[in-house]
């Protein structure tokens, strides 16, 4: 026994990996999120959108059953809003794998890309949390010192985001398919809106990625709370507004805003175009409304996807944001 006792000895607990290290950043963070009271609103819009989802879709598993509370509320319309639903329950009885793989592919295209709104949201509260803080205080010499290399950081900080935008994107999409089609009037509903999950996940998870690691970006641009937030809503409003200014001018100016060039996935993906005109071609009215409505301009939905330019717009703001991360997050 040495003279002086420095209270050494050593460590009989568990070890952990350093996946252990990397999840506990992201928890942190994520609780640091989760704590401010707008985020638990943006949580509750999110999850009770997905609940109108789930309604709505409820009722057009409801044409198919006769007797059900559809047909009462049908029989009640004015003559043609009901020459339309007679069209549809028609179209759905008589082709169910074409008919709900449309409904549903259009349905999710329109919740997925609307909560993306949401998502976009709730990176601007959480983005003082990921980067920025440790700026400030210098807590990366700390992380150093915890054996956290900074890829180990960046994966950390990046989970955050990317699980902050699954609680309010991607996960009540996922809910929302499975219990709209648990709540079907048959089974098959699961294996004809499997294409529409499907889309969901590719163009939302393509798209938790493309912003997560923005965000991590603009989080290190400064050790201001208040600066990188701002920073993260101006360049998306400021993006907006290039994309009149390009349909009318240069088209390239619409892939300075991120929106429009994640807006371009979910057209790629959807493929809604092909789902309309085939629509239209079994229920007339259908095609009829959609003629008056291209008269006062397309629906966004029936355009082609712009993708290479997107793509390649995706990129460069990816890697740009890759170098601040390099150059601003390094122990001194």
């Amino acid at each position: 026994m040495p003279l002086i006792d420095t209270g050494y000895h050593h460590y009989e607990g568990r070890y952990r990996g350093v996946w252990y290290r990397r999840a506990t950043i992201t928890s942190v963070g994520l609780r640091a999120c989760l704590v401010n009271p707008w985020m638990k609103r943006i949580l509750s819009a999110a999850w009770l959108g997905a609940l109108a989802l789930v309604t709505l879709l409820f009722f057009v598993g409801q044409l198919l059953v006769k007797d059900s509370i559809a047909f009462t509320l049908i029989e009640n319309l004015n003559p043609g809003l009901r020459a339309l639903f007679n069209g549809i329950m028609g179209w759905l009885v008589g082709n169910p794998e074409v008919s709900v793989h449309t409904v549903y592919n259009f349905a999710f295209y329109q919740f997925a890309t609307g909560a993306s709104f949401l998502g976009l949201i709730a990176i601007a509260i959480a983005i003082p949390h990921l980067i920025t803080t440790d700026l400030a205080s210098r807590a990366v010499l700390v992380y150093s010192s915890k054996a956290v290399n900074r890829f180990d950081y960046f994966l950390g900080k990046f989970g955050v985001v990317f699980s902050l935008l699954f609680l309010t994107w991607l996960g009540p999409i996922l809910a929302a398919w499975a219990l709209s089609n648990l709540l079907a009037p048959n089974w098959s509903f699961f294996i004809h809106s499997r294409h529409a999950l499907l889309n969901s996940i590719c163009y939302v998870g393509a798209s938790m990625v493309v912003l997560s690691v923005l965000a991590l970006g603009i989080s290190a641009t400064s050790t201001k709370e208040k600066t990188t937030g701002s920073t993260w809503i101006g360049l998306w409003l400021l993006g907006n507004a290039f994309i009149p200014l390009g349909q009318n001018t240069k088209p390239w100016l619409k892939h300075l805003s991120f929106s429009f060039d994640l807006n371009q996935l979910a057209l790629h993906f959807f493929q809604l175009r092909r789902d309309v005109d085939a629509a239209a071609e079994q229920i007339p009215i259908i095609g009829s409304m959609l003629e008056r409505a291209s008269r006062r301009g397309a629906p966004g939905f029936m355009n082609d996807a712009e993708l290479p330019g997107a793509l390649i717009a995706l990129a460069v703001m990816l890697l740009l944001a890759i170098v601040i991360l390099v150059k601003r997050v390094k122990p001194e």
